[in-house]
């Protein structure tokens, strides 16, 4: 298992668009289970890509479109020869930045993650026709690299997020969170970043802020649309995912060290938040 760091492969946009489209007769591991930052869509070619995720598994074919939300495990195996994808991967905070000023990673991953680990659209489906029509043009444009390839691309990319956002498969950020509420609690948000290994309460948050704390919990939630102890919670479990893909520490050690009391407690919300236990997401990511 390992942690992908997706770097930008098309001057001045935050995007890395790639294809495995040469003739390959090649049957087999196409890349091992890994996690990674950014959103991604496979979009079928020719032949079967196999996408295998914790507890589910699908085939890809010619037309149909996959995507692999935020911080969610996958790999992928050639199941026929001369398989072949197109692959988008990009993080909406870097493509929309302006919205994102002054935003840590953490609430951007909350924020704009869609409410599912992953989409899965056979040809024919409007979504996927629109979807893969899309990143087709981005491809092609970057490909023959014409006079001002880049202004075509980034208008696609555009295109791209207004229709992940319209059939709701990405959350708009502008319908979560208020902009003018995040910069008030911000002091609570870089404490949480800088503190959530400790126990952090209501009433010390709200006291940065000079709130009471029934006030301090509603600014919160209308800045994030979440609670404060959800987010909270979701730092850890995001602290807790890098320790368990990155180091042989035991899940007690691993609850101990990102905040939480109790192992059952961790063991309780990490599979609230990913669906499965810490053990079990460790034994996925190690194959």
């Amino acid at each position: 298992m390992f942690v992908q760091h997706v770097n930008s492969n098309i001057e001045g946009i935050p995007i890395s668009l790639s294809s495995d489209l040469k003739p390959n007769a090649f049957v087999g591991v196409c890349s091992k289970m890994h996690i990674h930052d950014d959103v991604e869509i496979l979009v079928g070619y020719s032949g079967v890509l196999e996408i295998r995720f914790e507890k589910d598994s699908m085939d890809i074919e010619e037309g149909d479109v996959v995507i692999i939300n935020r911080r969610v495990p996958h790999a992928t195996d050639y199941k026929v020869p001369y398989t072949s994808t197109i692959l988008l991967q990009f993080r909406v905070e870097k493509l929309r930045y302006g919205e994102f000023e002054n935003m840590n990673k953490y609430l951007a991953l909350m924020l704009c993650s869609g409410e599912r680990e992953y989409y899965y659209f056979k040809k024919g489906d409007i979504r996927a026709s629109e979807i893969a029509s899309v990143i087709n043009k981005m491809y092609d444009e970057n490909t023959a690299r014409e006079r001002n390839y880049e202004m075509y691309v980034r208008g696609y990319v555009d295109i791209l997020l207004g229709t992940l956002y319209r059939h709701e498969i990405l959350n708009d950020i502008s319908e979560h969170y208020d902009r003018d509420s995040v910069r008030k609690v911000w002091p609570a948000i870089e404490y949480i970043g800088e503190n959530y290994n400790r126990d952090i309460s209501i009433e010390q948050l709200a006291s940065l802020l000079k709130l009471n704390s029934e006030y301090f919990c509603r600014l919160f939630k209308r800045a994030t649309g979440v609670t404060a102890v959800e987010y909270i919670n979701h730092v850890r479990i995001f602290k807790a995912e890098k320790l368990l893909t990155e180091t042989k520490d035991s899940v007690l050690e691993i609850a101990m060290d990102v905040g939480f009391s109790t192992a059952s407690y961790f063991n309780l919300v990490f599979k609230r938040y990913r669906g499965i236990t810490p053990s079990e997401y460790r034994r996925c990511l190690q194959g």
